[in-house]
């Protein structure tokens, strides 16, 4: 610990130039989520969705293109809010390793662009990703707020879609 902290020091005194992660990050229940910035292709507005209310997968028309949404609070809590309809909700489009694209659902508030440290992101062990309902996160990261900090899991967009083999 007292290693991490001097090296912590000198780098402070180099003056070197830290290292950033961009994260949209947004809300689904009383989790705060994100995804890494370079993986979002768009934040729409406008667009319907065909609700399957079968499972937590569900197809919208974006753009005059039909594309995959994910609902993460059925996902994650195993049940579907039922939302007022004058509620603003917005898609969250982003794609996986493999280019295949997905949008998460997110009601109320648009997703906010922020910039972390890099030193302040930890990966989640696999061991609790295998035990636990969020097994879409891959890291975890603490973002100081104005009343008090809060904790941001940052989702992997191939455990949201996974990538298939050919």
């Amino acid at each position: 610990m007292n290693n991490e902290l001097s090296q912590y020091r000198e780098k402070k005194q180099d003056k070197s130039p830290t290292s950033y992660l961009k994260i949209l990050v947004f809300n689904i229940g009383s989790l705060y989520l994100a995804l890494p910035i370079q993986s979002v292709k768009k934040i729409a507005s406008q667009f319907e969705i065909a609700d399957t209310e079968l499972n937590y997968i569900d197809v919208a028309k974006v753009d005059e293109k039909y594309i995959i949404v994910i609902d993460l609070h059925k996902k994650l809590f195993k049940s579907k809010v039922k939302s007022e309809s004058n509620i603003k909700k917005y898609l969250l489009v982003s794609q996986n390793s493999a280019g295949e694209e997905f949008a998460i659902e997110i009601e109320r508030n648009p997703p906010v662009l922020q910039q972390v440290e890099l030193d302040r992101v930890r990966t989640l062990p696999e061991s609790y990703l295998d035990t636990n309902v969020l097994k879409v996160a891959s890291h975890v990261t603490i973002i100081p707020q104005e009343t008090k900090s809060i904790t941001v899991l940052i989702l992997d967009p191939d455990r949201l879609l996974p990538v298939l083999p050919n």
